[in-house]
């Protein structure tokens, strides 16, 4: 009865589903808060995106949609974006580009690094510090007047170095998902075995 109580706990485990995916580019940077410069401070720009809404084409993969945008300059503090509409990020498989932009103006930051090759922006990875050689910001290395309106004001990066990516959550590995299920199952049929009997001299039930 033991055995058969476990098969049917291990066929009941929930298989592997999609997530969250929280992306971080994090840099030094140099450029405009609204009208207010400032000179080699750290910028963050953080996509929360649902991994269930991956686009794939060919070897791009990418969210058109996002579920959370902020972006943070030290001294400024950090804002949410105003608006979602046309924001995506994506990473080409092939090449191993990370690219951040959006659909009026294109791209805004593009970041080519081996460590980016193969992966499938679905789950974590990095830190991945990219050399500042391979960071290509739009407009001949300008965001220029297409910045990311925030509630801080508009974000305008002219200069970047020191860029490191970061991926965290997303979808969970089957091995992990896997031994996470092993680990429960053990426990329950464990307490299955032991669980007391009733003893047939006495007749009555634990």
């Amino acid at each position: 009865m033991t055995k058969l109580c476990c098969v049917v706990f291990l066929a009941g485990l929930p298989m592997a589903h999609a997530g969250l995916l929280s992306v971080t580019l994090s840099f030094t940077g140099t450029g405009f808060v609204g009208a207010t410069p400032f000179t080699d401070q750290t910028v963050t720009v953080q996509a929360t995106v649902d991994t269930a809404n991956v686009f794939t084409f060919k070897q791009n993969f990418e969210y058109d949609v996002l579920n959370a945008l902020t972006v943070g300059v030290s001294g400024f503090g950090t804002g949410a974006a105003s608006t979602l509409s046309g924001w995506y990020i994506g990473n080409n498989t092939g090449s191993g580009t990370y690219f951040f932009g959006n659909s009026t103006f294109g791209d805004y930051i593009d970041a080519s690094d081996a460590a980016l090759a193969g992966w499938e922006a679905q789950t974590p990875i990095g830190p991945i510090a990219v050399p500042d050689g391979q960071v290509l910001l739009n407009d001949s290395d300008t965001w220029g007047a297409n910045g990311i309106d925030s509630s801080i004001g508009r974000v305008e990066v002219t200069a970047v170095t020191g860029l490191t990516i970061t991926a965290t959550g997303g979808v969970p590995e089957p091995a992990s998902l896997g031994l996470i299920g092993l680990g429960i199952a053990t426990v329950a049929c464990r307490r299955i075995a032991c669980r007391p009997r009733p003893n047939p001299r006495d007749g009555r039930r634990p």
